[in-house]
């Protein structure tokens, strides 16, 4: 590897350990952009978990692509791929995955992910993976609350506020989404602006 090279990965790294390993927040703006997708899946028993995909900002994806294209086919194999899993995108458990989940009034924890994948088109980097949160499905409505941010705002996470965040239905249940803008507070920025999805769903109602 060339000292170029190893110059830029270390770059990366360390920045990265800020943000997954840091207790303080101590960034002034943030250092990556994230245009996010979350598909809502269903299964024959209720709420099944969030498809995700992420699209990174042009210098991280390059950056990325850099360090971690071994082959330098423009593209990532799967040694690579669980290269880049461990080291830029694991520890990511320590903040949620970004994912805050409210359900009924209860914080969800979210303590792994599932199929992860790395793909690199147009010049874009994306991480695609399963968030499981399995929740089966009663008569009466189940209220979820979905923000996607990092609170240490190292990463500015987009979610585009109509295809943004996506019900995936299934015809045994009565679901309907809402996304809106809101505000939260942070204890060094202020107020910062996410998008909230608001996902309720129940079993249908018997009318026959």
């Amino acid at each position: 590897m060339s000292h170029s090279i190893r110059i830029t990965k270390f770059i990366i790294l360390s920045s990265l350990l800020l943000i997954l390993f840091s207790a303080t927040k101590v960034h002034t703006h943030p250092h990556m952009f994230i245009d996010n997708t979350t598909n809502c899946i269903f299964d024959d028993n209720g709420f099944k978990g969030f498809w995700v995909e992420w699209i990174f900002d042009d210098m991280f994806s390059s950056s990325i692509l850099l360090d971690y294209d071994i082959d330098k086919d423009g593209s990532f194999n799967k040694n690579e791929s669980k290269t880049i899993y461990e080291e830029a995108f694991s520890n990511l458990v320590n903040f949620n995955f970004l994912y805050h989940v409210n359900i009924d009034g209860d914080e969800l924890n979210i303590s792994q992910v599932d199929s992860f994948c790395v793909d690199y088109k147009e010049g874009k980097l994306i991480y695609s993976f399963f968030i499981p949160c399995k929740i089966d499905a009663k008569e009466e409505e189940t209220k979820m609350i979905l923000l996607v941010y990092d609170e240490t705002y190292f990463i500015d996470v987009t979610t585009d506020i109509t295809i943004g965040v996506n019900l995936v239905e299934n015809e045994k249940f009565e679901s309907y989404i809402n996304i809106e803008d809101c505000m939260y507070n942070d204890e060094m920025y202020g107020e910062l602006m996410s998008r909230r999805a608001t996902i309720i769903f129940k079993k249908k109602s018997n009318t026959e």
